[in-house]
């Protein structure tokens, strides 16, 4: 897997961040949106059968692979989620601002559904950096 990606998730503090989903949301329905290295990583170190992941969403999906098992969970192509009906969509992705403000704005514009990141940079981590810089 890839040691960056390992190693930001070690900065982030996902494991508690992770503890504190499953407290959080384990009886909600979740669709994961974003099946890539991150994903695939978090998939492989973490046990996500602590959460109700109806599936994972990613753009590159096609309808026709609908259903497919992907990495352990089903395929939902964009223009299938409305069918799933799912209470959260965690993004998974680094890049989740600019996901969770697009899908907001498209693919769940006409419904009220949280929207967040499944990792995320802490707030002090960003002040820390525009304060005294990456430390590393």
């Amino acid at each position: 897997m890839d040691r960056d990606l390992e190693e930001y998730l070690k900065l982030i503090d996902f494991d508690s961040q992770y503890k504190r989903l499953i407290r959080k949301f384990k009886n909600k329905k979740i669709l994961l949106y974003g099946g890539g290295k991150l994903f695939r990583l978090i998939n492989e170190k973490y046990d996500l059968s602590k959460l109700n992941i109806i599936g994972v969403c990613d753009k590159v999906f096609n309808i026709d692979e609908e259903g497919e098992i992907y990495n352990g969970f089903k395929k939902i192509p964009p223009e299938c989620v409305d069918k799933y009906n799912p209470d959260l969509v965690l993004t998974v992705t680094l890049e989740y601002y600019i996901l969770i403000n697009k899908l907001r704005n498209t693919l769940f514009k006409d419904r009220n559904i949280d929207i967040r990141p499944i990792a995320y940079v802490p707030f002090r981590m960003f002040i820390k950096e525009a304060v005294f810089g990456y430390e590393g």
